[in-house]
Order: C-alpha cells, then sequence, then structure tokens
C-alpha cells in the first residue's frame, strides 16, 4: 500500500502507528439455567499515519487503519466450542494532496480505498474492494493543542471490484463531504468522529437499479479514555446506510477495555 511505501522514505515524515489488542471473555458453568453461553471475543487494531510538506505549498497525509477480530462460542448442549465466527473486519486507507496558500478553502486531490481480510464464506482474501478517488476543497476549521476538525467537499468517482463476480464492475459519479474531528475531552479522554458522505449522480448499473441513486453515509463515532499509560477504554459507535445492501440504517456498538501501545 502506498503508506506502507511512504514510512519508509527517510527524511521529513510525521509518522505514528499505534496498536491495540482487546478480548472480552464470559463463563457460565453447566448449572447456568438461562440462554447465556460462554464466549471470547477478541480483536487486534492498527492505526497509522504519516504526514508531510512535499513543497512549501504541497501536504500530503495518509491515515491507514487495520482492524481484525473473532468471537467463540460454547454450545450450550454438548459445551463445545463452535468454530469461530469474525466479529470485526476492516482495511481502510486514505490518501489528501492539498495545495495550501492561505487560501479561504485548499484544492485538494484524495484516494480512498476499502476492504476486509477475509470475504466469508469463501475466505476470498481482500474482497470486495472500493476505490475512490476525488478533487474538491477543504478548509480546516479548528487545530489548536489536542483538538482539530476538517470538512471537504468535493467531486469523487467510486468503483467497487467483487472478484466473486467479474461480469461488471459497479462505477459511480457524484459528489463527496467528508468531515473529520478530534477533540480532548480532558486529559485521559479524546472522541472522535468521522464522517463520509457519497452522493451518486451518475451510474453505469443497469436503468432497472435505482439503489445508487441513495447516498451513502457512514457516521463513526470514538471515545476513548486512557486508563494507564497501557490501558485504554474504548466506546464505539457507527451509523451506516448503504441502499446498496439494505434500505435501513445499519447500527454498530461495541465497548471494550485492552492494551494499547505505539510503535512510532
Amino acid at each position: 500500500m502506498l503508506f506502507a511505501l511512504l514510512v519508509t522514505v527517510a527524511g521529513g515524515w510525521k509518522t505514528s502507528i499505534t496498536s491495540s489488542f482487546n478480548i472480552t471473555e464470559a463463563f457460565y458453568n453447566d448449572k447456568w439455567q438461562k440462554e447465556d453461553v460462554s464466549n471470547i471475543t477478541w480483536n487486534v487494531q492498527l492505526n497509522g499515519a504519516a504526514s508531510r510538506d512535499l513543497t512549501s505549498s504541497l501536504f500530503l497525509k495518509n491515515r491507514l487503519l487495520l482492524l481484525y477480530g473473532q468471537t467463540f462460542l460454547q454450545d450450550a448442549t454438548t459445551g463445545n466450542w463452535k468454530k469461530p465466527v469474525k466479529s470485526q473486519d476492516k482495511i481502510e486507507e486514505e490518501s489528501v494532496l492539498s495545495l495550501r496558500k492561505g487560501w479561504p478553502v485548499d484544492p485538494y486531490f484524495s484516494f480512498y480505498f476499502l476492504s476486509q481480510f477475509f470475504d466469508e464464506p469463501d475466505t476470498m482474501y481482500v474482497n470486495p474492494m472500493t476505490f475512490q478517488e476525488s478533487f474538491g476543497f477543504e478548509r480546516e476549521i479548528l487545530k489548536n493543542k489536542g483538538n482539530n476538525f476538517t470538512t471537504r467537499f468535493g467531486l469523487a468517482l467510486k468503483q467497487v471490484v467483487n472478484r466473486k463476480d467479474t461480469t461488471s464492475v459497479p462505477k459511480e459519479g457524484g459528489m463527496e463531504w467528508i468531515t473529520h474531528g478530534k477533540f480532548k475531552v480532558s486529559e485521559t479522554s479524546v472522541y472522535e468522529i468521522n464522517l463520509r458522505v457519497f452522493k451518486a449522480l451518475m451510474s453505469n448499473q443497469p436503468d432497472s437499479v435505482t439503489t445508487w441513486k441513495a447516498p451513502d453515509i457512514s457516521f463513526e463515532n470514538i471515545l476513548t479514555v486512557s486508563v494507564s499509560k497501557y490501558v485504554n477504554m474504548n466506546a464505539y459507535l457507527l451509523l451506516y446506510y448503504d441502499k446498496d445492501q439494505v434500505d435501513a440504517i445499519q447500527l454498530k456498538q461495541t465497548m471494550s477495555v485492552g492494551i494499547s501501545f505505539n510503535l512510532l
């Protein structure tokens, strides 16, 4: 990936890589009368960032997220442990090149990639893959110690490659709105939001398919509380809407305690 290449280049890069491991366990003996079953859930996460002034006017920033987790469930009848099921799986990379001239807004060009490690049940690696290229204008509304709020709006091209179906590659052109905020709530807690909206205006899909006309929305909320130097508590809430999948708002909420440490 582009991020992996950039961090190996010597000189001038501001980089950070953090990793965390979380595990949750619940045990019930054979006398337990309710329907609860013993379970173990784990996930590992890696966050990377690299940024640099390429020239006096060009600024490049990159971010990378790798996330994977599984859940083990015990059979309530036999007591045997079932085959683990995937609980989290995400590969996300984004690069944004900005032209900074001191104008009210900064022109930008960006590349976005989204996928997962395993596409079950066929265990196909890194599938499906979403690519999005865009250009437009960005504005940094807030930037001070521990706080940052940036929003951008532009035109975008989106392609979804699914190697299970090679007959066609859905391609869409439209508008994007991306907002990122990171706020220092206290000395030990940070709140982060990530909002992505894509509204397609044209598509290569057949006339009988109209779901692409609805906007795709992803709204992440992350609260991280540092219990100690290496132990963090995390609360995560995702609101997601993609009519190509289902005509309803999908919700994901997790809470975890785990070990976190800086690699760079």
